[in-house]
């Protein structure tokens, strides 16, 4: 799985995703929802945007903006800092990378949420998406937001997803609320 590569144009680029901000989204379903490994572009991590022309495309051979991996570089190595905007990307990409990197999603089984919340209040099928994630004991629900509006959902989570999962809890009658910013992503422990 992926979201960036080269020659496409990439997230923070105006003429894609308008800001690195706008692939929180996609990034926890690319990363979280099946058990593939998940690819890291170069600076993807800090959003750079790696654009070399007035189309948003990138080079093949990554070199269009250097200064901002060297930022980081110096940053890893505690010779130099990042940009606050690139801090706050790193800091929300290298949560999703963790949490793609724990048994949760390594060993963890998956449960789509949406074909039970189409009648949800709030849900929007075209624009959200839930699934669960769990492993052992651990139960976790992710709802990713890819509408440019903030939303409030108490998502279903149908008898079968426990049963299928082994979740030894009730199933709660009027679904597990859950808020997400715009074009954002938010998981809860269910």
């Amino acid at each position: 799985n992926f979201l960036e590569n080269h020659d496409e144009q990439r997230f923070p680029c105006p003429e894609f995703g308008g800001s690195v901000s706008n692939e929180y989204a996609p990034l926890a379903v690319s990363a979280l929802f099946n058990t593939a490994p998940f690819m890291i572009y170069f600076g993807e991590e800090i959003g750079v945007d790696a654009s070399e022309s007035p189309n948003g495309r990138t080079t093949i051979f990554d070199f269009a903006d250097i200064d901002p991996l060297e930022r980081l570089y110096g940053y890893i190595h505690g010779k130099a800092s990042l940009k606050p905007e690139e801090l706050d990307f790193l800091a929300r990409f290298w949560e999703v990378m963790q949490l793609a990197a724990s048994p949760l999603k390594t060993r963890g089984l998956v449960y789509d949420l949406c074909y039970c919340n189409a009648e949800t209040p709030g849900f929007d099928l075209d624009r959200h998406f839930a699934f669960l994630r769990c492993e052992e004991d651990r139960v976790e629900l992710f709802f990713c937001n890819f509408s440019a509006q903030a939303a409030s959902v108490r998502v279903n989570i149908p008898q079968h997803a426990y049963d299928l999962l082994g979740i030894g809890k009730a199933v709660p009658q009027d679904g597990f609320p859950i808020s997400v910013g715009a074009k954002d992503f938010a998981h809860v422990t269910v």
